[in-house]
């Protein structure tokens, strides 16, 4: 395969990421507006209720029973409308992953890629997902891949941090640092991202690359799960460290 025909596979690629993530949009759009019908309806059903409740305790006891089938339905409305933005989150991994790997081994010297979507490692009560990693004799980079970045999941990815010598003891040994992979990537985000010490990479003429600012110093996560002051400034981790 030709370097034309691979840019125009990326390209392709890139784009169709794009569509769907319109299509998200959307489709995320048209369900906020559903449930704002639906609130604006059931507070005035509610209010229509308190009224019938003053008349007479039966029909008080029926109307708090299509009370809490409304709410049944507005939750299930917020669960969908939360899902949407990370509907095609395992879609974008799978394209991003050749890309990750190249920029794992080129930026980080990781010698070893295990990419496994959805991973997910239990102990006792504690359960992370991991997307990817990447690691050498020395370190280990726990990847996180998103459509859409935003504060939560910056958060997520910290608790993940904080419990993964425990749930992956094989790697606890290396030092531990954090990559966020992200196609868009929400306003603020990426101070909030460098402040944490976790590395930043997102989509820039259909290739994943880092964007973490000059000066950015990563942290190291050590095996009790909190950071261990700063890592190396460098970006490139040969094993050495």
């Amino acid at each position: 395969m030709t370097d034309q025909e691979l840019r125009e596979i990326v390209a392709e690629t890139s784009r169709v990421v794009r569509d769907l993530g319109e299509r998200s949009e959307r489709e995320t759009a048209r369900l906020r507006q559903t449930l704002e019908a639906e609130s604006r309806k059931t507070n005035e059903e509610i209010r229509k209720t308190q009224e019938e409740i003053r008349k007479t305790q039966e029909e008080g006891r029926r109307t708090q029973e299509e009370v809490r089938k409304t709410q049944k339905i507005i939750q299930q409305l917020a669960r969908q409308i939360g899902g949407v933005g990370n509907k095609f989150g395992s879609f974008t991994e799978g394209l991003a992953w050749g890309s990750i790997e190249r920029m794992l081994r080129r930026e980080f010297g990781a010698d070893h890629t295990d990419y496994n979507l959805r991973r997910v490692a239990k102990a006792g009560n504690d359960e992370i997902e991991v997307d990817a990693l990447g690691w050498n004799r020395s370190n280990v980079y726990v990847i996180e891949v998103k459509s859409y970045l935003h504060s939560d999941e910056l958060k997520r990815m910290m608790r993940n941090l904080a419990k993964f010598p425990k749930l992956f003891p094989e790697y606890a040994a290396r030092k531990i640092y954090g990559v966020m992979v992200a196609v868009e990537i929400a306003e603020g985000m990426e101070e909030a991202v460098a402040k944490k010490g976790i590395y930043l990479a997102r989509a820039d003429d259909h290739l994943f690359k880092l964007i973490s600012p000059a000066g950015f110093a990563p942290k190291v996560f050590s095996a009790n799960g909190k950071p261990d002051g700063n890592g190396s400034r460098k970006r490139k981790a040969n094993g050495t460290n």
